[in-house]
Formats: C-alpha cells, sequence, structure tokens
C-alpha cells in the first residue's frame, strides 16, 4: 500500500485542486489495508461488500449535498435493492452465463436468474456494456451474452462507440 500511495499522491496532487481533502481518503485506505494479510482478501472484501460506515467521518464527502453516492455491487448483494440507473459491465457469453456455470440445465437458468435479478435492479435506465473482447485465464469472450436473445428488440437500443 506504501508503494501504491507513493506513486498515486503526486498525480493526486497534480490533477486535484482539492488534493489536500482526497488524500485523506488515502489515510481511510490505509487504515483499511493495514487489517489485512493479503491484497487478495482486501479485493474480495471491497467487491463483495464495500467497507463499513466505521470510516464515515474520517473523510470530506466529494459530492453536493443533493447528490447520492454512487453503488458499486455485486449481482447477488444486489438482490431486492433497486437504483434509478444501473451499468451492467462485460455482458459476455462466458462471463455471464459463467462458464463456470453452464455444465447443467440448473446451473445455467440459476446464471439466468441471477442476469435477471441484475437487470431488474435498474428503475429508468438498464446499460450494459458488450466490449469486442475480454480475456481471461477461462478462455476469450467475444459474444454477447445468450440471454439477450429471449429480450424482443424493440425492448433495447444499442449504441456504438
Amino acid at each position: 500500500m506504501d508503494k501504491i500511495i507513493r506513486f498515486y499522491q503526486p498525480i493526486l496532487r497534480q490533477i486535484e485542486e482539492d488534493h489536500q481533502v482526497r488524500e485523506k481518503d488515502l489515510d481511510v485506505l490505509m487504515a483499511v489495508a493495514a487489517k489485512y494479510d493479503t491484497l487478495q482478501q482486501l479485493l474480495a472484501d471491497f467487491i463483495l461488500e464495500p467497507p463499513s460506515s466505521q470510516y464515515q467521518d474520517q473523510t470530506t464527502p466529494m459530492m453536493e449535498p443533493d447528490e447520492k453516492p454512487m453503488v458499486v455491487s455485486t449481482i447477488h448483494s444486489a438482490k431486492g435493492l433497486e437504483w434509478h440507473t444501473v451499468f451492467l459491465p462485460h455482458v459476455l457469453d462466458g462471463l455471464i452465463p459463467s462458464i463456470r456455470n453452464m455444465d447443467t440445465l440448473e446451473e445455467l437458468e440459476e446464471e439466468r436468474r441471477l442476469f435477471y435479478v441484475a437487470c431488474t435492479r435498474a428503475r429508468e435506465n438498464l446499460l450494459l456494456t458488450i466490449p469486442a473482447f475480454v480475456g481471461s485465464y477461462d478462455g476469450f469472450f467475444t459474444k454477447p451474452t445468450r440471454f439477450l436473445c429471449d429480450v424482443t428488440q424493440k425492448n433495447y437500443s444499442i449504441t456504438k462507440h
């Protein structure tokens, strides 16, 4: 973490006028990271569950008072919640559904249910990103998820960038 902070601090000072306020976030990050033995444990916890509110008073929010924070969530932990706008990144076959969960019809149907849960978290806007490819140790994924075949084309629009 020290290396990351030493690398990032000069960049922060260069690109942010209010870098002194934002540097407090780095102190909080260091305090959180100190409780972990490995980077993998730290990242896994950050991905699955954001840090608890015990650190809330240690930083100054960078939002205007009427702004709501962006929530980063896994599909599993989003069940029962809703947001105005939801982004689902990397909606590629092999990632959604996961290549690891396509051995049986039951696994595939559970993946379909998870995709449904993710899509239905959006009240107004649902944005799916479908990159040209994603490579991982599981493979090289290039095709949109098979679950989009079930959606009538009048219900969505495609924007290419």
